[in-house]
């Protein structure tokens, strides 16, 4: 496993971290995910995993450790070329905090790292519902 290469980095296991990854599978690029914490989850699961989280789509409310258990279950560019940034640690004017938009900013920077690994990839794949992967 140390040796083996991934086409996607992504730094943060949270829930934004973790749609990355999801997001790069549905692009059918392989990844890993880097975490200061010894399990995938955030501060969802590190510091209020009893806590509600009202914005996430599609959800009215969902528990932290109840939106961490179930992901478990299914143009960000930065200074370094290649490197792309979504969640907490990237800022521009007007962004909202909200786990929505680092859902969003996680599509936006794996469509990103997909077309910089193969330039024929198109940065912007279509509709999901388009996607080979769920042609098969």
């Amino acid at each position: 496993m140390a040796n083996e290469s991934r086409d996607i980095t992504i730094g943060g296991g949270d829930p934004t971290g973790r749609f990355g990854a999801f997001y790069a599978g549905m692009r059918g690029s392989s990844c890993w995910i880097i975490d200061s914490l010894p399990e995938l989850g955030g501060q969802f699961t590190a510091l209020y995993p009893e806590k509600y989280i009202f914005d996430v789509g599609g959800l009215a409310k969902v528990l932290g450790k109840d939106l961490v258990k179930n992901q478990a279950d299914q143009l960000m560019a930065t200074n370094v070329p290649g490197i792309y940034a979504a969640g907490d640690v990237v800022d521009y004017p007007r962004k909202l905090d909200l786990i929505a938009t680092g859902y969003a900013e996680a599509a936006i920077a794996v469509n990103n790292a997909v077309h910089y690994v193969n330039p024929e990839a198109r940065v912007n794949p279509g509709h999901s519902t388009n996607m080979k992967i769920f042609k098969d």
